[in-house]
Parts: structure tokens; C-alpha cells; sequence
């Protein structure tokens, strides 16, 4: 017989229990279309948090992660000497706004026409 220590029979509960929640889902997901939709709604509200960068203000700009109140304010700036800003790639050209924060910002904004 195996004797297996308390830690390894803990991994083995938490891997069935893994596979059995991973297998049920998949279950339900072919046998009930329908509940799909309830993981599309919550997608789509992710994307209804999202801020217009062309309506934002500071202090909405703030309230992103790695985004203080001095890039925020570039923003705006950048914002009213360029007129409408097109698509968030333009955002990456102002100063302060490196690789590591520009992958963390973009999540959090959009360009609505």
C-alpha cells in the first residue's frame, strides 16, 4: 500500500477537484449553449469600464493603475493641443509612458468616435 504524507494527499484532493470542476464546465458549456452568455455578459461589462480617453478627466485618469496625477495630465494636454486623440497608440508617444505602463494603461482605455 502507498503512504502518501498530508501535503501530497492535500495536491491529490485540490488536482480532482481541479479536473472535476474543469470537466463539468465543459460539460455544461456543450450541453447548455446558453450558459456561454453569462460569461460574455461579464465581458462585455469589462469593456462598458473602460474609459474614453477623449472625455476622461484627470481625476478619471488617475484611478489607473501606474497612471499618477503628472501623466495624467500630459494626457490632457496632449488631448487639447492635438485635437481628438484617433486610436491609443498615440498615447505611447507622450512622455512617461514606457512599455511596462503602456501594456497596464491600454487595458483600461479606449477611443470612442
Amino acid at each position: 500500500m502507498i503512504v502518501l504524507t498530508r501535503k501530497e494527499r492535500l495536491v491529490l484532493v485540490v488536482l480532482s477537484v481541479s479536473i472535476a470542476a474543469g470537466s463539468l464546465a465543459r460539460y455544461l458549456f456543450r450541453s447548455f449553449p446558453a450558459s456561454q452568455k453569462i460569461f460574455n455578459v461579464a465581458n462585455d461589462y469589462h469593456e462598458h469600464l473602460r474609459l474614453d480617453v477623449n472625455r476622461a478627466s484627470v481625476d478619471d485618469l488617475k484611478a489607473i493603475p501606474y497612471l499618477g496625477e503628472q501623466l495624467a495630465r500630459r494626457i490632457i494636454a496632449y488631448r487639447q493641443q492635438k485635437g481628438h486623440i484617433q486610436g491609443l497608440n498615440e498615447l505611447s508617444t507622450i512622455k512617461g509612458v514606457g512599455t511596462f505602463k503602456w501594456q497596464i494603461i491600454k487595458k483600461h482605455l479606449m477611443v470612442r468616435p
